[in-house]
């Protein structure tokens, strides 16, 4: 994958500003994968920022959350309104990747059991999608997890 140096500046600056901004609220004790840990909303915050993490293809800020227990189906979805206040229809993490066609975030999230045939929408699978959009080793991808 080659990325030219106008879209590498760029995506360092909008990494830049969201580490400048998430530091800049947290306490200097706090870590990052800790933040949200023993909060009520955890499984809301965790759905949120995952989901936002996939669809700017954050790979570090994908891994982070994965690793500190966010769900890669997303379940923290039911709770999405009341913690963070953003409504919105039910998209997982790996529909996201599959849909921006990013095999390495949708290797990365089946590799943390993110479920290929988790539906959404009107019965849309992460599966379903990569066929629709003519990506096959993004499909094949999904098949070798359990992909229908």
């Amino acid at each position: 994958m080659r990325i030219d140096s106008k879209e590498a500046t760029c995506n360092m600056k909008r990494v830049s500003l969201l580490a400048v901004l998430a530091l800049s609220v947290l306490p200097p004790a706090v870590d990052a994968k800790d933040l949200f840990a023993k909060d009520r909303c955890k499984a809301a915050y965790d759905y949120h920022f995952l989901n936002r993490a996939v669809a700017f293809e954050d790979w570090t800020g994908v891994e982070i959350l994965l690793e500190g227990g966010a769900d890669p189906n997303g379940r923290g979805y039911a709770q999405i309104t009341e913690c963070v206040g953003l409504p919105g229809e039910f998209s997982s993490p790996l529909a996201l990747a599959v849909r921006n066609g990013n095999a390495d975030l949708v290797r990365l999230l089946l590799k943390y059991g993110a479920d290929p045939n988790l539906p959404e929408g009107e019965s849309v699978t992460p599966t379903g999608i990569a066929r629709g959009m003519a990506s096959p080793a993004i499909l094949q991808l999904l098949l070798e997890h359990g992909g229908r």
